[in-house]
């Protein structure tokens, strides 16, 4: 599994399993590479890491990614709650350092509500995830 991807604002492209280099750039070996010290370099991009655990259908998720659990019938496959990844680096207001998934958008028939879903390989293994913040940007607009 790469660890790494990097969403390139200039181009607004994924590209995926980056490496960093000292100073903090994105950048990956194009291929195919005429050489070995030839790469692409993503100075406007935003660097996006694994997290470590897979949904359901063992895809690995990552930060901005937004999970759903699957729908049981024709109701649920337009009403539903997405859960959006993000890292929390511990401010006043809250304890918990690392990834979480308590940032809720509200699809369909749906609004507002408790957060029923915590990061854990117990909920986001039920869970698919269904796009990513810079991606599907569709995915974060209010119902209508």
């Amino acid at each position: 599994m790469k660890k790494f991807n990097a969403w390139d604002f200039d181009n607004d492209v994924m590209v995926k399993g980056v490496g960093i280099t000292p100073e903090g750039i994105p950048y990956s070996i194009p291929g195919p590479s005429e050489s070995w010290d030839q790469f692409d370099y993503y100075p406007n991009a935003k660097i996006i890491q694994f997290t470590g655990l897979k949904d359901k259908n063992l895809v690995g998720i990552y930060e901005g990614d937004i999970l759903r659990y699957p729908p049981k019938d024709s109701w649920e496959e337009k009403s539903f709650v997405g859960y959006e990844i993000f890292y929390h680096d511990n401010d006043c207001a809250d304890k918990h350092v690392g990834f979480q998934m308590n940032r809720m958008h509200f699809y369909g028939n749906l609004c507002g509500g408790e957060c029923k879903a915590w990061f854990l390989p117990k909920y986001t293994s039920k869970m698919v995830v269904i796009g990513n913040i810079y991606e599907n940007d569709h995915l974060l607009e209010e119902p209508k």
